[in-house]
């Protein structure tokens, strides 16, 4: 009796010994395509993005094409390829996890034209000198606006404002009474707002990216009086919006980026680029550009050249579709305030006309082609598709909103010029953001 309990024994353990390669093989594919789109598309080149429920490596297969495919052999939640020789209607397959087989954890997509996109103003300070909860949108191939498409629930200024994951997310700022960690995002498909998990800690003034499936939050202060609260240079904020309300990481680096508030971001070669901004001790412009490398959270190891002017408020618009674009990778630092003050909003602003594009790879500041008008905090966007820079509102003076528009094609040439729109603003608006969808 003895030597057969044995051997069933020995067989059933046999057995989970053999099952379990089966078993880990199953966990290494169970991450899933949850999220994809065509980010950009210029003539032949299509640049896809898309998310994995998991950190784990990627493919992409072009179908119908001399094309064997493309590995992403590093892991990450999100990922990103350019797909070249393209046409509109051209079919790709994404999948997430390791091997071969693509009828698993795979999403099919099209190749599509590339979209007009429409703008949506967040935010900001109006005529009354309180935030603004209306949102309007501006379609600028028909230019037309649509006012008050809908409005933001918790409405506040001096807020980061960025499309993330084909939506729009508002973090933090300062409302009519309190500097505020409220995070909330919204879905212009469904025209829905959600409140997501609050930040850390309350910040406004502070400034962020969309980078790598995440949102990283720099600088900032936790009151107005930005010589009673700041956050240490020390620390960065993360966050992760795959899953439920989202999560928050606080990253600690080794070498400090310099302590501000009002500065700017660019991504640029998949490093985060810091700009200008005051120092939270003394009111005081900056002129130091500083990046940070997520990858190896640490400070890059170059100096970057530092702005012409010491500015905060300014506004930023980030060139960096080299691969699909022939221009260069630039930031472009537009308006902002070169006067000294330690108060949000400022009581005492000196705004500036001027512009001033960073080149990395030479790694120069150069001037570029001045506003026909100073602007404090206006809001910017770059269109990459047709290389055309967008200035909308801003401040002319101490809390004196405006409502014009100004655009800018071809920023990086010596020859280009400011044109005015013939449209305006629906609500005069400074401190706001541009997202586009």
């Amino acid at each position: 009796m003895k030597c057969h309990l044995i051997f069933f024994i020995f067989i059933l353990f046999s057995i989970k010994c053999a099952a379990d390669p089966i078993s880990e093989n199953e966990k290494k594919n169970e991450s899933k395509v949850i999220w994809f789109r065509t980010a950009d598309r210029t003539g032949e080149v299509a640049k896809i993005e898309w998310l994995c429920s998991e950190e784990t490596k990627s493919k992409i297969l072009l179908l119908g094409k001399s094309f064997s495919g493309l590995e992403i052999p590093f892991k990450s939640k999100f990922h990103a390829a350019t797909l070249n020789s393209v046409s509109t209607g051209d079919k790709f397959i994404i999948k997430c996890g390791d091997g071969q087989d693509f009828s698993k954890n795979s999403m099919i997509g099209v190749i599509e034209d590339p979209s007009p996109k429409t703008l949506f103003l967040i935010g900001g300070i109006g005529d009354q000198l309180s935030p603004i909860a209306q949102v309007d949108a501006y379609s600028p191939t028909q230019n037309i606006w649509i006012p008050n498409i809908t409005s933001v629930p918790t409405p506040r200024h001096s807020s980061v404002i960025l499309n993330h994951l084909g939506k729009i997310y508002i973090l933090g700022g300062r409302t009519t009474t309190t500097t505020t960690g409220i995070v909330e995002s919204f879905d212009p498909k469904s025209n829905q707002w959600t409140r997501l998990s609050d930040m850390p800690v309350p910040l406004q003034g502070h400034t962020g990216v969309s980078l790598n499936g995440y949102i990283y939050l720099f600088g900032g202060s936790t009151t107005p009086d930005m010589t009673t609260g700041t956050l240490p240079p020390f620390s960065i904020y993360r966050f992760d919006a795959t899953s439920g309300l989202g999560s928050w990481t606080t990253i600690t680096i080794a070498t400090p980026l310099l302590d501000r508030i009002n500065s700017t971001s660019c991504v640029l070669g998949g490093s985060i680029l810091l700009s200008g901004g005051r120092n939270p001790a003394n009111g005081t412009t900056s002129v130091i550009q500083d990046s940070y490398s997520p990858g190896l959270n640490t400070t890059t190891l170059r100096d970057e050249a530092d702005l012409i002017t010491g500015r905060y408020g300014q506004g930023v618009a980030c060139s960096d579709d080299y691969k699909l674009n022939p221009k260069r990778s630039l930031a472009i630092f537009i308006g902002g305030s070169s006067q000294t003050d330690l108060i949000q909003p400022p009581v005492a602003i000196t705004p500036l006309a001027t512009v001033e594009i960073f080149d990395p790879v030479p790694n120069t500041i150069a001037a570029g082609p001045s506003l026909p008008v100073a602007l404090f905090a206006p809001g910017v966007y770059y269109e990459s598709n047709q290389d055309l820079v967008y200035v909308t509102g801003g401040s002319t003076n101490v809390n004196v909103p405006t409502s014009d528009i100004y655009i800018l094609r071809n920023p990086g040439s010596a020859s280009s010029v400011w044109n005015k729109l013939n449209t305006s603003m629906p609500v005069r608006r400074f401190g706001h953001g541009i997202a586009a969808y």
